[in-house]
């Protein structure tokens, strides 16, 4: 139901398997996990983290469950809070790829920009189909004062995901910064 946007009927869903699992089943901590999804997806911040207190209490490593409380930290603004649970989530499962672009997020918004941009950079190399890793490298890279290293990272992205308005438009921004 998440994935196409029914975000009601997932809440609902998730509530009817939570109510009829036995208690401390794995399937309270993915109907919980499912449930967070939607409510940080509608911007319903203290249910969400309800539901993962919820399936923190069944499942404590599992690293989904960490990913989803630093994004909810990170919508909250708390982004030196986020970084722990992100953290966790890359412990659990090195090589997940939203986790470490989600930390470069917390650790950019902080002003850690180098360890910010080695965060993307490990997301991207993750995942070579998470464009938005690859975009952060490039914002990072302008950020810190590299406009040829950035115009490489959104070249990148033009090419790989022709349809990135994002990219063009950095590009676009970059040369005109240039004189081009």
């Amino acid at each position: 139901y998440v994935e196409n946007r029914r975000h009601a009927e997932a809440i609902d869903a998730a509530d009817k398997a939570v109510s009829n699992a036995p208690p401390g089943s794995g399937v309270i901590a993915w109907a919980s996990i499912t449930q967070s999804r939607a409510y940080l997806e509608t911007g319903r911040l203290s249910q969400a983290e309800q539901s993962l207190d919820r399936a923190v209490a069944v499942l404590p490593n599992l690293p989904m469950i960490h990913l989803h409380r630093g994004t909810l930290e990170l919508m909250r603004q708390n982004n030196e809070q986020a970084i722990p649970h992100l953290q966790r989530a890359i412990q659990l499962k090195p090589g997940y790829s939203e986790a470490y672009n989600n930390l470069g997020v917390a650790l950019a918004r902080l002003g850690r920009l180098e360890e910010a941009l080695a965060a993307h950079r490990q997301a991207y190399v993750a995942d070579a189909e998470n464009f938005t890793a690859l975009y952060n490298v490039g914002a990072t890279q302008e950020k810190l004062g590299r406009p040829d290293e950035a115009a490489r990272s959104f070249e990148e992205l033009a090419d790989r995901a022709p349809r990135s308005v994002r990219a063009r438009v950095r590009l676009a921004r970059l040369a005109y910064a240039r004189g081009d």
